[in-house]
């Protein structure tokens, strides 16, 4: 009988060891499991996270390449239509013997490509800058006008070192001339370049003698066609170009925010 009793405890208690056994190795095995299937969801996740940011990298790089192609295609359609204009002028004085001016203009042609090399490096430039390509496009223009335009430059001083995009204005001086002041001759016309700063805008603006028409303001010439695609492809919608009747002249101005050097 005792022996029967201790052969039945030690068996129940084998039982009992095994069970207890079974069910430990069997939760290590559960977490050891769930651990295994938590780092591997884990770095799928990771690996998933670091392919979307390099996608994201790509698309950026991709996105950046076309914004600078697309820039580069609008800035390549201004240069043409100018020194086409410039070699006719030059042309015309050399037909009118005319040579110490048509050299003087054939100079001062150079000088202008020259900085416009220069800005084809960058997109954005200082604002002096700029203005100082302007003054040479206005040399040339100036010279079929003689004394009959008066040009005016009211620059605030803090905005000559805001960055703008290159070559930003001469579409608009081309505008005002083919638009506005080649029609104004007998008027005296006026042309005036003003910048100031106005809390974190930049506003430039060029006002000249003229009548807007109406296929100008509806922005159809190719010029503020390109102004415009500039700005939005440099700033997105935080840029506003516009060009309206005001006093008897015609302004275009373009306010974006600005950048320092």
């Amino acid at each position: 009988m005792l022996a029967s009793i201790i052969s039945f405890d030690t068996t129940f208690e084998a039982g009992r060891y095994w069970d207890g056994a079974f069910t430990h190795f069997s939760k290590l095995f559960f977490i050891s499991w769930l651990t295994t299937i938590i780092i591997f969801v884990a770095w799928l996740g990771w690996e998933n996270l670091q392919a979307n940011q390099r996608q994201a990298k790509l698309n950026t790089e991709l996105q950046s390449q076309l914004v600078q192609t697309q820039l580069q295609m609008l800035r390549m359609q201004l240069n043409p239509h100018f020194i086409f204009n410039t070699f006719n002028t030059i042309s015309m004085m050399v037909r009118a013997n005319k040579n110490e001016e048509a050299t003087d203009m054939l100079a001062k042609l150079a000088e202008l490509l020259r900085m416009s090399l220069y800005k084809n490096e960058k997109q954005l430039i200082p604002l002096h800058t700029e203005l100082e390509y302007c003054r040479h496009y206005l040399d040339i223009e100036l010279v079929r006008f003689k004394d009959r335009l008066k040009v005016e430059f009211d620059v605030q001083p803090e905005t000559e070192k805001l960055l703008v995009p290159g070559m930003i204005l001469q579409p608009l001086l081309e505008n005002a001339f083919k638009h506005g002041l080649m029609n104004s001759l007998d008027y005296s016309p006026i042309l005036k370049i003003e910048s100031h700063q106005l809390e974190n805008d930049l506003i430039i603006s060029i006002k000249n003698t003229g009548k807007l028409e109406t296929t100008v303001y509806n922005g159809n010439g190719i010029g503020l066609q390109n102004v415009r695609e500039r700005l939005k492809l440099h700033y997105g919608d935080k840029a506003h170009f516009a060009i309206e009747q005001q006093n008897g002249l015609v302004l275009a101005s373009i306010n974006i925010a600005y950048e320092q050097v």
